[in-house]
């Protein structure tokens, strides 16, 4: 059946009805018999034809076909034979058995289907044993068949003529086939004779439209991924393909092929022509066979790159892909593409999932799905985004593996590609950035490059380290001797406030005297006029008093500044010292809060009571100092320990990795939950990044600059830069440059 072309297979359908109208009048002189006893077999033989191999399931019968067949069966049998027949026990017995046989399989094909989908093992089990059912006693040959023997023996079996002639016929129509039979002698006979080189090497059983078709393999020939063939469908027309993969074992194999779009052209001897009939070869071809250059590529582009298609749930954000191969290297952050429209769009793989499905005639199928994020299409150096979703089955390629050239505006790649994301310096600074990720991960050698950055672009930088590090790491930018000179007067002023005690509470400790001498130090460095960028304090270094109470007995309580009230001081300074210089669209100043859990702490985490207003003062500072060039740089393994109110202000995020629930669920909100699932198996020097700084306008996964690739490259090649950038580091930086430890 499955050799005969449609058109032939409706014209044996026509010759069916006509034999069948035909006998009837012959036997019961009217085309049409009574819908009584003695019309059951042209019924059962009609339906038979109608619902039979010729027209609906020529392939194979399923829980719908069955469905089908036995509601028409119902219907005979409930339109001509009375509920009970008392006269005869024997008939009204088997009337009741054919009646609870037909309900039964139609019960069991509704079940089938609405459990094939279920994730329950037991009903999955269920499923698959009424699909055997279903699909065995519920084909048109067994339903008909069954029908017409019970109106044999329970109507015709008193008339010998009428039980001979109407037994054969049916059974020639229901069960033995015979037009399909000759007409598939005749055309395979023709086949053997009029093929000469080229064979035969598959059929076509299915379509799942756009772009694929499902072959059933000819036996003794073997098919690989990226095969080519050339296939002719049931509207005769010729197209190119390749094998994906195969999908499933009934008594043959199944293969899927991926249609090509292009316009084609065979080399091909005349006589190795498509045989004319029947129309649903698939012949595998050479590749000197196909002569278009341009189809030629694309087909290499599939064998070389190709690892899956577009699968259904697929939106404009996030494509699902179905894998087909296992050959090739995936894994999260590799860059894909595939085609909206005319565009080659970029996609980034977020997950991957197991998946299995039912193949029809009892076979079961796992396969791998992948989840991309959409990253857009690259043009002129950036990422733009296309706001609509690829058709299902199209092809999904891999980008090549690539080794990335340092770019000096990048701070890092697409995993394994040349793609670079950087960042706008300016933007970082006065819509404020937050690093954020566990210990000993690379937030510190991000935050270090970024401040590099700052200084290039002439924005001063005031960097609050409880760690000491920094001074190290940044020597070349710092005035060791200066900063050390500074710390020795701001502690000498700190020092003398224990003994200075006021009637006016205010007036007493040292903090006023020590924010006038910040003031004056700040002040100086901020100014236009002067050539440094950086500055680094440690606030944990300081000791200053405040005094907290009244004065009584000559004496007063007093108290030391908390790192979080020093903080507070420094931020509230910077600020007065900007807004004197007025507003301004550009950076001036940017603090960077190293251990930012520790320095501006959330109101839960705070060590004293104080540390609550100190920190509040410091939020309340960034949040006014953006219109007058100030923001802020916050580096932090513990996000749940930062305050929000300046990490909501943090318009650029970049997060290594993390593990705790509390940061995660405050990165669902930047990044949402897919990349955010991302973050506690991220690698070393991998961050997602997302904000208004960066180049590209999602989150996307970045594989960060390493430190000393940076170093070699961003602060040699000050001619790409400009002379301002050694200006700014000072003439000694050669000699001190050899002695920092990376």
């Amino acid at each position: 059946m499955r050799y005969i072309p449609q058109k032939l297979r409706t014209v044996i359908w026509l010759i069916y009805l006509v034999i069948i109208f035909c006998f009837s009048f012959a036997l019961f002189k009217t085309p049409l018999p009574p819908t009584a006893e003695k019309g059951v077999w042209f019924y059962s033989c009609l339906a038979s034809v109608l619902l039979g191999d010729l027209i609906t399931n020529p392939y194979f019968t399923s829980p719908a076909d069955s469905i089908s067949n036995t509601t028409a069966a119902l219907i005979s049998i409930l339109a001509v034979t009375p509920f009970y027949n008392s006269e005869n026990k024997i008939n009204s017995a088997l009337w009741w058995l054919m009646l609870l046989f037909n309900l039964i399989i139609l019960l069991f094909s509704i079940l089938q289907i609405t459990t094939k989908n279920t994730k329950s093992l037991n009903d999955n089990k269920i499923s698959q044993v009424l699909y055997k059912i279903t699909t065995s006693l519920g084909s048109h040959k067994f339903i008909f068949s069954t029908l017409v023997i019970y109106a044999l023996y329970s109507f015709h079996i008193d008339n010998p003529e009428e039980l001979f002639l109407i037994g054969l016929v049916s059974g020639l129509i229901i069960v033995v086939h015979p037009l399909e039979k000759i007409f598939g002698f005749l055309i395979n006979t023709y086949n053997i004779i009029s093929i000469n080189e080229l064979n035969q090497a598959g059929e076509i059983v299915g379509y799942a439209f756009p772009n694929l078709i499902k072959i059933k393999s000819q036996s003794g020939t073997t098919f690989k991924f990226g095969d080519k063939v050339v296939f002719r469908g049931d509207s005769g027309k010729s197209g190119l393909g390749c094998v994906l993969d195969q999908i499933g074992f009934t008594d043959e194999i199944w293969l899927r092929i991926i249609t090509l779009n292009q316009d084609i052209q065979f080399n091909i001897k005349p006589q190795k022509k498509f045989r004319k009939k029947p129309e649903t070869n698939v012949m595998k071809i050479d590749d000197d066979q196909i002569i278009n250059d341009e189809t030629n590529d694309y087909v290499e582009k599939i064998q070389k790159h190709l690892i899956g298609i577009v699968a259904p749930n697929s939106n404009i954000n996030k494509i699902v892909i179905e894998l087909v191969r296992t050959d090739i290297d995936i894994n999260e952050g590799r860059l894909i593409k595939t085609t909206i429209g005319s565009e080659n769009v970029l996609y980034q793989i977020i997950n991957g999932l197991t998946k299995e499905e039912i193949i029809e005639q009892k076979n079961n199928r796992g396969f791998v799905h992948a989840e991309a994020q959409k990253i857009g299409v690259w043009k002129e150096g950036g990422l733009k985004w296309v706001g609509w979703v690829p058709s299902p089955n199209t092809p999904v390629f891999i980008i090549d593996t690539q080794n990335p050239d340092f770019m000096l505006e990048s701070i890092g790649f697409m995993p394994q590609t040349n793609y670079h994301i950087s960042i706008d310096i300016n933007t970082l600074v006065t819509h404020n950035a937050a690093i954020l990720g566990i210990l000993g991960i690379g937030k510190t050698c991000l935050a270090l490059e970024f401040i590099e950055r700052m200084i290039s672009n002439k924005i001063k930088v005031i960097c609050l380290d409880l760690t000491d590090e920094y001074e190290k790491q940044l020597l070349p930018f710092v005035d060791s001797n200066q900063i050390k000179n500074e710390m020795e007067l701001l502690n000498k002023i700190g020092a003398c406030g224990k003994e200075n005690k006021k009637i006016n509470v205010w007036e007493g400790g040292s903090i006023n005297e020590f924010k006038n001498e910040l003031k004056t130090i700040l002040g100086n460095f901020i100014s236009e006029e002067n050539d440094s960028w950086l500055k680094i304090f440690n606030p944990a270094s300081f000791t200053i008093w405040q005094q907290t109470g009244k004065v009584f007995n000559n004496d007063a309580p007093m108290a030391l500044l908390t790192p979080c009230e020093i903080t507070r001081v420094f931020s509230e300074v910077t600020l007065e010292i900007l807004q004197s210089m007025g507003i301004t669209q550009s950076a001036r100043c940017c603090i960077v809060y190293e251990e930012a859990h520790s320095l501006v702490p959330e109101w839960t985490s705070v060590a004293y009571e104080g540390d609550k207003a100190a920190t509040n003062g410091s939020a309340k500072a960034i949040l006014q100092g953006r219109k007058y060039g100030l923001g802020c740089l916050l580096i932090t393994q513990r996000t749940a320990n930062v305050t929000k109110s300046i990490l909501n202000q943090c318009n650029t995020v970049i997060a290594l990795r993390t593990i705790d629930k509390t940061g995660l669920d405050f990165l669902k909100d930047y990044f949402g939950t897919d990349y955010t699932s991302l973050l506690p198996t991220l690698g070393d020097r991998q961050a997602i990044i997302h904000g208004k700084a960066s180049s590209n306008n999602i989150p996307v996964l970045i594989r960060l600059n390493d430190r000393e690739k940076f170093l070699d490259n961003f602060r040699n090649k000050n001619n790409a830069i400009g002379d301002d950038f050694m200006d700014a580091i000072g003439d000694d930086f050669m000699d001190d440059i050899g002695d920092i430890p990376f």
